[in-house]
């Protein structure tokens, strides 16, 4: 039967038990097929990262996915809208609607690869244009920047959906929804300014992004005892992939689903099969496409040919 690995006191936070990130995984699509959720709300969905996983488990799922950073969102918009019971919208949701500033990295990830590395040392500092384009679909937007980076660059939305607006979009009758948020730093400030809405959905997914040393301790007990007065219970933690102090945290809604039994929710888990997060050939291709093209600008840049657009 799954087990935690280690505590997030390691990370600063108070102690408790958590799981590696492939085993958090297994736990999640547990809790959700053993709720019968049909619905998802999949806010910060760039890529679409847990359709396949959650549409392997509940084939009929279907999916009203939110993607704030528009160069994502154009380069995605076009396979994800054509998986079936799948919607994908350009916007950025926020606590209360109306124009907001978007910050979107100009700089790649910690976990670099070789062709970022080369990217950072020869072009940027000649081809901002061209860097910017490869930091705005390879990284994540956010609406609270990351205090550890203080290169962004700032992407003034005229109008955001409030979460509010959001909630007249879930379907009517008696489906079973979640939400996933996976929004760079802005997640749980969007929850907790909208505990009345979230109440709608049976159980909530999200990535607690903290960089503070001098006051991380505090946190977890802050988020659980915050989200314990709308009737929701964690029930599980699970670490980042990247080995960063950011934790992936799963509450179920006791106002809608009885107590759920941690055991016969472990054993469902360790049954399950390595889960591939894998995206759909056409994303994939996607994917593959916007690398070749960065090499091709690259080639063309070396040979002097100009294709970068001035500011």
């Amino acid at each position: 039967m799954l087990a935690p690995q280690f505590d997030v006191g390691d990370f600063g936070y108070n102690h408790f038990p958590a799981f590696a990130a492939q085993d958090f995984a297994k736990i999640m699509l547990a809790v959700l097929t053993d709720l019968n959720a049909d619905f998802c709300v999949y806010i910060g969905a760039h890529a679409g990262y847990w359709i396949s996983p959650l549409r392997n488990q509940v084939p009929t799922m279907s999916f009203l996915c939110f993607e704030g950073n528009p160069v994502v969102y154009s380069r995605y918009e076009r396979e994800l809208n054509s998986i079936p019971n799948v919607r994908y919208v350009n916007a950025v949701v926020s606590n209360d609607g109306g124009p907001i500033d978007f910050y979107i990295p100009n700089h790649f990830p910690k976990h670099q690869n070789l062709l970022h590395k080369l990217d950072k040392l020869l072009f940027c500092k000649f081809h901002k244009d061209f860097f910017r384009e490869r930091c705005s679909w390879e990284t994540e937007g956010s609406l609270v920047p990351d205090s550890n980076h203080k290169d962004y660059f700032k992407l003034e939305v005229d109008a955001s959906l409030s979460f509010t607006n959001l909630i007249q979009l879930l379907p009517n009758g008696e489906k079973q929804k979640i939400l996933l948020t996976d929004l760079e730093g802005y997640d749980f400030s969007l929850l907790i300014a909208n505990g009345n809405h979230i109440v709608n959905f049976s159980a909530v997914c999200f990535e607690y992004h903290f960089h503070d040393e001098k006051t991380r301790s505090d946190q977890l007990h802050f988020i659980m005892s915050s989200l314990m007065a709308f009737g929701f219970i964690l029930f599980a933690i699970g670490s980042d992939e990247n080995n960063t102090p950011n934790i992936n945290l799963l509450f179920y809604n006791t106002n809608t689903n009885n107590s759920l039994n941690a055991e016969y929710i472990l054993q469902k888990a360790t049954n399950l099969n390595v889960i591939e997060f894998k995206y759909s050939p056409s994303i994939a291709s996607r994917i593959k496409e916007g690398r070749i093209k960065s090499i091709f600008l690259r080639f063309l840049s070396l040979l002097g040919i100009n294709v970068f657009k001035s500011n």
